[in-house]
Formats: structure tokens, sequence, C-alpha cells
């Protein structure tokens, strides 16, 4: 075990622009794909991540300090910083459990596909970091090896079902045919949003509204395009941070760049995922009797959809305001501390 370990510790150093290509590349030749097909597949899918992220980032350039700008005018005090993923994940492949967390949790899913258990087969090895959280913050409350690796898998089996669940859903509405999204941090908000879809279907008249791009840009004309959306977004959170005319106009040209280009990058990881859902489909149909399995991917390729853009853009700066009128740590546990008198008077 610790071989194998050591192994796949190897791989992650690598990181995971090469990390997942390369496990593209092994699913597809297991599914019969002609190795030119596997590797270009592979290089695509790849290129389209990379892509997704560096527009990601340049986005996070840009609406960061805006974003900062923005609090400072306000007068928040905000001491505490949300450092991201890669924090933590760096944190994560550094435990013991880190490594040894993903040949377990691989043969985990083969054993869960084997018997019917999952549709999903993850091949994001990457995101496997998630999981493992769940089963390094057991270890840690627990102290017990064991109970960390149940957390771990209890973690991989509810994202998986999660995953299975709403897979039909996702690949109906982001176009992406085949594909799962087994990231718990994404898959998990599923527990709120499910129950929440279901209240408004039973509301009369809520069920026949429909909010997407195709229903607004056919009402609203030229405010309901995406591009022109993110500007009128950008000059608002410009115009609020407190920027100068030139870098108002400049942060709404960038967001509506982003919301454009982003579309295109997720067209490059359809174009390499074409070839896998091909060989998928043949591959199940000869020895499985046309059995589904998901490939699971990292929840960023969902990110070039315009709804999501839109609403990560309009909810930015309620993320501040939430930010201002929720409870700190210290107040939660005054709440939550019983709050006794300093003398008790029995009766005698």
């Amino acid at each position: 075990m610790e071989s194998i370990a050591g192994l796949f510790k190897v791989l992650l150093d690598l990181g995971p622009n090469v990390v997942l290509p390369f496990f593209i590349f092994l699913f597809a030749l297991a599914l019969r794909t002609p190795p030119g097909k596997a590797i270009r597949a592979a290089i695509f899918i790849a290129i389209a991540l990379i892509g997704i992220k560096m527009v990601i980032a340049f986005m996070g350039d840009n609406l960061g300090p805006a974003m900062k700008a923005l609090s400072k005018n306000s007068g928040l005090k905000l001491d505490v910083m949300d450092v991201g993923w890669g924090a933590v994940a760096a944190a994560i492949w550094a435990t013991p459990m880190g490594a040894i967390g993903i040949p377990v949790l691989l043969l985990f899913n083969l054993v869960l596909l084997y018997f019917r258990a999952t549709k999903t087969l993850m091949v994001d090895i990457w995101n496997y970091h998630h999981l493992i959280t769940a089963g390094v913050l057991t270890y840690w409350a627990t102290d017990n090896v064991y109970l960390g690796f149940a957390g771990m898998m209890l973690a991989a089996l509810i994202t998986w079902l999660l995953a299975d669940w709403s897979a039909p859903f996702l690949q109906r509405f982001y176009g992406l045919p085949g594909i799962s999204m087994p990231t718990l941090s994404s898959i998990s908000e599923l527990v709120i949003a499910a129950p929440i879809n279901e209240l408004l279907d039973h509301i009369p008249g809520a069920k026949n509204i429909r909010g997407n791009f195709d229903s607004v840009r056919k009402y609203l004309g030229l405010f309901g395009e995406p591009a022109v959306l993110a500007v009128i977004i950008g000059l608002v959170i410009g115009l609020m941070a407190g920027y100068d005319v030139k870098n108002t106009l400049n942060l709404a040209m960038n967001l509506a760049a982003v919301m454009i280009i982003l579309p295109k990058v997720v067209a490059i990881l359809m174009e390499g995922l074409m070839p896998i859902q091909e060989a998928s489909r043949e591959f199940l149909q000869k020895r499985m009797g046309n059995r589904e399995i998901f490939l699971g991917l990292d929840s960023a390729i969902s990110i070039g959809h315009p709804s999501v853009l839109t609403a990560a853009l309009i909810l930015t700066p309620f993320v501040l305001i939430l930010a201002a009128i929720l409870p700190d740590e210290e107040s939660i546990q005054s709440l939550l501390r019983p709050q006794w008198p300093h003398e008790l008077h029995l009766p005698s």
C-alpha cells in the first residue's frame, strides 16, 4: 500500500494539468479507443480545463481588487481571508492520508461500479482531495484512522450518489452528455437546491416562470445578452467600488470578455469528450448490455454557462453584505454558551 501511495504521490506532484489527462488517456484506452484518438481527447480536455482556470483567474484578478475596494468603501472590517481551495488541497495532500486515499477511493469507486451501486466513474483524481478532507477531519476529531477512512468513503458514496441523481439534469442543462460532476463542494448544494426547487414547483404560477437566458433575451432584447449583462454588472460593481471612469469601464469590458470566452473554451472540452463518449457507448453496448456509466469531471466544466457566470457576478457584492450582517465566531459561541446566573439561589 505504501508503494502504491508513493506512486500516486509522484503523480500528484506533477499537478492536475498532467494527472487528469493521464487518467483520461488510460480510461479512453480501457474503452478500446484508438491510441491516437485517446491522446488527442486527453490533451483537448486538459487544454479546456487549463483555459477555464486561466479565464477564471483573469476574472478574479479584475473582480478581486474591486471587491476589496467596495469592502473598504463600505467600512467593513473583514480580517479573515478565504484562501480558496488551493491551500486546502495542498494541506490535504501533505497528510499521510492524502496519497493513500487515492488508491483506496479509486478501488472503492470501481467496486461500487461493479456492483452497480453507482454510475459515476470519477476520473478527476485531483479532486479526490474533497473526499479525503472528510476523512482527515474525521480522523482529527476521533483520533481513529479507521473512522477516518470510513468518513472518507462515506463522503465519496454520498457524493457519487448525488452525482448519479443530478447527472441527467446537468447533462440536459449544460449540454454535456455522459458527464456527472462529483465535486463535493458543488454537488452538496443539491441538498438545499432540490427541496427549494420542489417547493417552487408546487407554488401556483411559480413553476411556469422561465428564468433561463433564452427567455430573458426574448423579453429584454439587447439587455438580455450575456455580454451586455456583464458590462452592466461590471459598471455597477465599479461604481460601488469607487473606481474612476477608466477603471470602471475596463472592469466592465473584462467581465464581458470572460462571459464570451469561457463558453468557447467549454466547446474545446466537448471536442475532447466526444470520442470518449462514442467509445464508451460502444463498449457498454457490447460488454455490459448498454449499461449507463457517467464520466465524473470537475464542476469547473459548468462555469462556462452564461447563467453560472451571471449569477456569480450578481452574487459577489451580496457576499460582502452577508459578511457584514452575519455574526462572527465569538458571537455564535456566546449564543450557544448557556447563560447561567452567577449565583443560583435555591429555595430552602
